[in-house]
């Protein structure tokens, strides 16, 4: 996330940044929650989970230097995962308003911050795509760029095992 960020913008962000002390079985946010800051771990271990069909599944476990809770400040959303402690945590706690005090200071900063949250962002969605695929049963599944083809009736998508004619 701080990649090429010069050390005076790193002096900034710890002076101004929060620390937050997490216990062991707690949370740092749940997924629905509001999300206002992002966590660069420091200490402990976090679970990032996801909740479907009512059950959680750890989607990644993050270690001291991991950051998350980023993708939601680029989004502006609510949490979309919860992150949960398996040890006690330590974590350096960014948030939007400190970005902004940044973003007064150094705008070309907070611009190279913000891209490194995007690029982080796709780089997980990229690993999410491939976890994915590995653990999908394989089939003859078509492969399509026609939108008509991949949407239903009510606008969800659909995975057809039958391709039309000119695509097989």
């Amino acid at each position: 996330m701080f990649v090429g960020i010069q050390p005076e913008t790193l002096g900034f962000l710890l002076e101004i940044a929060a620390v937050r002390d997490v216990a062991r079985g707690e949370y740092f946010y749940r997924e629905g929650d509001q999300a206002e800051s992002m966590f660069l771990l420091e200490s402990g271990r976090v679970l990032i989970m996801k909740a479907w069909n009512h059950q959680d599944y750890v989607l990644m476990a993050l270690e001291p230097g991991d950051c998350f809770g980023e993708a939601e400040l680029v989004e502006c959303n609510g949490r979309n995962t919860s992150a949960y402690a398996t040890s006690a945590c330590k974590a350096m706690e960014v948030s939007a308003g400190d970005l902004y005090c940044l973003y007064k200071t150094n705008p070309e900063q907070f611009r190279l911050i913000y891209a490194n949250m995007g690029r982080e962002t796709c780089r997980r969605l990229r690993e999410a795509d491939s976890r994915f695929l590995a653990a999908k049963p394989h089939s003859n599944a078509c492969a399509s760029s026609d939108p008509a083809l991949l949407r239903g009736t009510d606008g969800g998508l659909v995975v057809s095992t039958h391709c039309p004619r000119n695509l097989e």
